[in-house]
């Protein structure tokens, strides 16, 4: 993963794909919070006069930080739960790394 910011729309878009592909199997846990907001100024506006209205809420990102948690009832839906964070993973701008403690739990 690498350093960047999250908006609002794109984790909602991540978390939807993963619900879809999963099939609404199992418990998804987003740990991001779209806590700072970012102003713009209207296209063709003048210079001046302020600063803008609030238009999103962003949230930072660093790398090992984790984003999404996913536990599913059986170990035999693995490989589906990887499809789908992949899929979800595709949706935002950043690079991500899937990784699983199924591997620990042996």
């Amino acid at each position: 993963m690498q350093y960047g910011r999250l908006v609002s729309n794109q984790v909602e878009s991540a978390r939807k794909s993963i619900r879809r592909r999963l099939r609404r199997e199992g418990t998804l846990r987003l740990l991001l919070t779209t806590f700072f907001p970012f102003t713009a100024k209207p296209l063709q506006s003048r210079m001046g006069r302020g600063k803008g209205r609030i238009c999103g809420r962003f949230c930072p990102v660093r790398p090992g930080q984790l984003l999404f948690i996913l536990s599913l009832p059986s170990v035999a839906s693995s490989r589906r739960a990887e499809r789908a964070l992949r899929g979800g993973a595709a949706k935002l701008p950043l690079k991500m790394h899937i990784s699983s403690l199924l591997p620990l739990l042996k």
